[in-house]
Order: structure tokens, then sequence, then C-alpha cells
């Protein structure tokens, strides 16, 4: 576990300098009001003439008169609507029994698994920092303790770890420069990332990110956002707390594999081939994973049509591929696009389609798969 007392001190310190800035300072809105004295009421009394009848004297009263003066309530602008969200690595996990959920995903029993930090909404002028906590319930996940930072715009000297294994947690967080200039970052995408490893009996375990003022994450007498999930904007130091999607990771058992010619992923490679040794005839990839064979497109006459054929070739994949890049005549396709890979090659837990047509991933890795074949 990291020392919380420097972590602490890290935080607080940085904290501290936006303290002097005053962004921590809230104005109070209290109406003032000046009431002017009243006056002293004196009796007024007239005289009795003399010989003539008597009057009773009767007091007058001057009316109290109060001005006021006031400063306008204002009323503050909510701040616009930020967000951050839980995944879990696609290549890490299986269809559920019952078929795919929104927020529920299936990770194999003893497995290690990436849960990720999405910012899906940010301040409307950027971000200077950004920091998350995540809870991942008390059911007997196993923290890896590498807490990491898939940010680009971060600075990696800024970067702080802390884990909270008596509150099954763990937070980070990340500034996109610790000295002038600074610059905000306007990045969406993947934020802060965690591994973990699945219980060995079946379990369920919801999974969740704490906001910034959660007792949980800002200990009684530390700062509000000391660990809890927070953006901050550099030009006015404004706070935003983000509303939060969480994920439930599902331990179980892995579906066993489907006899010859059984295709669990429809990817045109049949279970079978998938498990074998030998990578050209599609072996050494996962049956679960629809990704990991990069067949795209067939011959576009009849009667394959377009249709992906079993064989990766260079006039219909490699072709195709090149053709929907950026930089190609026919736009953008997901049928073409595959995501990064984490494993030692383009066949190995492949993500799906990550909206962007490159080299790195959809180029280079069609090209590694040239004359793969499973017809």
């Amino acid at each position: 576990m990291k020392t919380r007392a420097l972590t602490a001190f890290f935080i607080t310190a940085s904290l501290a300098l936006l303290l002097v800035a005053g962004f921590l300072t809230n104005p109070d809105p209290t109406t003032a009001v000046n009431p002017v004295p009243c006056p002293t009421l004196v009796p007024a009394a007239t005289a009795t003439p003399d010989g003539g009848p008597t009057y009773t004297a009767t007091p007058t009263y001057t009316p109290c008169l109060t001005k006021e003066t006031s400063t306008p309530t204002v009323t503050p602008t909510p701040p616009p609507a930020t967000a951050m969200s839980l995944r879990v690595d696609a290549a890490q996990t299986f269809d559920c029994a019952g078929g795919p959920v929104a927020g529920k995903v299936c990770v194999d029993l003893g497995a290690k698994f990436d849960v990720i930090v999405v910012a899906d909404a940010i301040p409307p002028n950027g971000y200077w920092f950004a920091q998350a906590w995540i809870d991942y319930d008390d059911q007997g996940l196993t923290d890896k303790k590498n807490v990491f930072s898939q940010w680009p715009d971060c600075e990696p000297a800024t970067i702080f770890i802390f884990q909270d294994e008596i509150n099954n947690g763990a937070a980070t967080g990340c500034m996109s420069g610790l000295l002038p200039p600074q610059p905000p970052s306007m990045y969406k995408g993947d934020l802060f990332a965690l591994s973990l490893t699945c219980t060995d009996d079946a379990s369920s375990n919801d999974m969740r990110i704490v906001q910034a003022g959660d007792p949980i994450a800002d200990a009684p007498g530390t700062l509000v956002g000391t660990y809890g999930a927070l953006f901050i904007e550099i030009a006015t130091f404004n706070q935003f707390v983000p509303s939060v999607t969480g994920i439930q990771v599902n331990c179980a058992e892995k579906p066993t594999k489907q006899p010859e010619p059984g295709d669990t992923d429809g990817d045109g490679c049949s279970d079978q081939r998938e498990n074998g040794p030998d990578e050209t005839l599609g072996g050494q990839r996962d049956w679960q994973n629809p990704h990991d064979f990069y067949d795209v497109a067939g011959s576009p006459g009849p009667p394959q049509n377009g249709a992906p054929d079993g064989i990766i070739d260079l006039p219909n994949d490699i072709l195709g591929v090149i053709k929907h890049h950026p930089a190609g005549d026919l736009g953008y396709d997901a049928q073409f696009d595959r995501g990064p890979w984490t494993g030692p090659n383009s066949w190995n837990d492949t993500q799906g389609p990550d909206g962007v047509i490159d080299l790195p991933n959809d180029i280079l890795g069609v090209l590694l798969q040239f004359n793969h074949n499973c017809q």
C-alpha cells in the first residue's frame, strides 16, 4: 500500500496552492440590510389661549421610516455536466448467460482483468487535473496494485496513486502540467486503469466510481476533492464533480468450446481452429473474441457480394482497410476497424472497433495476418 501520508501531502500541497488562489472560497450571498434609526417620539401640545377653552395636549407621532439597501441575491448557474464511467477491456470478457447486457460483463474464474475509468463528458474549457476513486466491492477480487494512467495529456511526474484495502478501493489522479503553462486537456476517453484478478469461485462484483465529497474518498479532516472523482479547470480553478456510471463484473466459468465446426464468436474460424497451434490456419486465437481474425471482406461479386470469405488476402482485406483509412477514398466503416491488441501478435487479445482506422492497429494489424486462412 502506498504511504497515505506522502500521498495526502502531495494532494494537500497541490490543492493548498489553489486554496490560496481562492477557488475553494464560496462567497456569502446574504443580503445586507441597513436600517435608519427611528427618531424619538415626542408629543406635541397646542397652547391654551387666555380665557379660552382648555385644549388637551395630544402627542403627535412621527412615523419610523426604515431605509434598506440590499445586494441582489445571485442564483448560481449550474456547472456544465461532466461524466465518468467504468468499462472492462472487452478482450478479457465474455458474454454472460442470456446474452450481452449493458453495464454487465463476465470474466473467467481466476483471470486477470483491467477496469478502466472513462472520461465521457468534460468541462467545456478542458481540464488541468483529473482523478478518480474506484470501489471494487468486497466480494474477494484481488487488487494487483498497479493503477496506471491512460490519459495522454497526463504529465508522468504528477501521477499519484493511493490504495485503500480497508474500503476495497484505489485512487489515482494526474495533472496536465505541474508548472505553467499547464495546458488544458480536451481529451475524452480512457483515463486510468486498475488491474484485478477474479475470484476462483463464482461472484458478482458491483464496481463504482466514488465522487469527490463522498466520505469514503474524502476522509473527515481532508479537503473536499482529496481523492474522489473530480475534474479541475485551470483557467478558473472550478471543480467539476462528474456524474458516474459503474459496472457489474461477474466472475464465472467460461463456456466450453463447441465441437467442429462450431463458431462461438462468429468470426469465420471454428472454435477448434482458433484453439489450434497454427496461427495461419486460424490458431492461437480466442474462440470467444470476434475481432482477432482480421477477415473483413470478400469478393464484391456474387455469390460472396463483399462478405468475409474466411481468408485474409490483399485485394479484399488489406486494400479494403487501407481504402477506409482517413487518407483513403471510402470513408470510415466499423467493419474494417479494430482496436489495439494487448497480446504479442495482432491476433492475440484484439479489441473491437475504436472509431478510427489507423496505421498501428488496423493497417499493420491486417498485414500481420496476411494469408491466414480459416476456409
